[in-house]
């Protein structure tokens, strides 16, 4: 093929680039130096390229027995496995200190399969939603590089959650005292920092007084942190929290309250969202 010919990888129709002309040797096979579309160079085999005027279809390479074959298979699933993409399978396993019991793998699982990255644990007392929790951040700092994680619960499980991380994943947890440790931690975040943050319901919600449309003088540092977070989830390039888990969630169940009014608030600047619940 000729510098400048459009190509794809065989193992994934659905990435490709253009050959720059360049070959080498390498293990005892070809490879062709890509551009990507990004504008990324890197080498690929050549056995993996194929011209992109002759792509087709994944459904159409099934039916024609072409995309079935078992080194097909076993490369596409290794280049999954590597990604970190497969839902069904768990890549952090021995990141937490616990004795695991299989019913807490399913969360983890269902959260991966959910549309809006969302998962609510109604377990009973004693089954471990700490544990399950935990679990999912260890999955998702495998799987997507994870660094920013939040907790909101009452006042009285601050310690309990600080223990709990600081155990099972070893790493230190940061309980915040008021809205504004909140709103400077977040402000950080816009350069990629990394916490594991703790927060109490009642020293972030807004006061009765915060309004969306609110203009005029703040109404002190918690409905600041209102007002950024609203400004967050409206305006910023990204999410501010990779996981936010909120306990006791059914506190937040009154869409009058402010407490429910923190829940979305904090959730509208969180990729991943894990509510904890034994309450009917």
């Amino acid at each position: 093929m000729d510098p400048g010919t459009q190509v794809y990888l065989r193992s994934d129709p659905s990435r490709g680039g253009v050959l720059v002309g360049r070959t080498r040797h390498f293990a005892g096979r070809e490879q062709q130096l890509v551009r990507e579309p990004s504008g990324v160079p890197r080498w690929v085999y050549s056995e993996n390229l194929a011209p992109a005027r002759l792509y087709r279809p994944v459904e159409d390479l099934v039916r024609a027995g072409e995309w079935t074959g078992p080194k097909a298979l076993r490369r596409m699933i290794t280049r999954l496995r590597v990604s970190g993409s497969l839902a069904s399978v768990m890549y952090s396993m021995e990141a937490l200190v616990a004795d695991f019991y299989p019913h807490q793998f399913r969360p983890v699982l269902k959260l991966l399969e959910s549309p809006n990255n969302g998962i609510l644990i109604a377990d009973e007392v004693g089954l471990g939603k700490t544990i399950e929790a935990l679990l999912i951040w260890t999955e998702l700092q495998a799987r997507v590089g994870a660094t920013r994680l939040l907790v909101l619960c009452p006042k009285s499980l601050r310690v309990k959650w600080k223990r709990e991380i600081e155990h099972r994943c070893g790493e230190r947890a940061l309980i915040l005292e008021d809205a504004r440790a909140l709103r400077e931690l977040l402000e950080r975040t816009r350069r990629r920092s990394s916490f594991l943050a703790i927060g109490h319901f009642d020293a972030l919600k807004p006061t009765g007084a915060w309004r969306p449309e609110r203009h005029g003088p703040s109404g002190g540092p918690r409905d600041e942190l209102a007002d950024f977070l609203a400004e967050l989830a409206q305006y910023a390039d990204e999410p501010a929290v990779d996981l936010v888990v909120i306990d006791e969630a059914h506190h937040l169940r009154n869409p009058s309250t402010l407490n429910h009014k923190l829940g979305e608030l904090v959730t509208a600047v969180a990729d991943y969202k894990v509510l904890l619940s034994a309450t009917p």
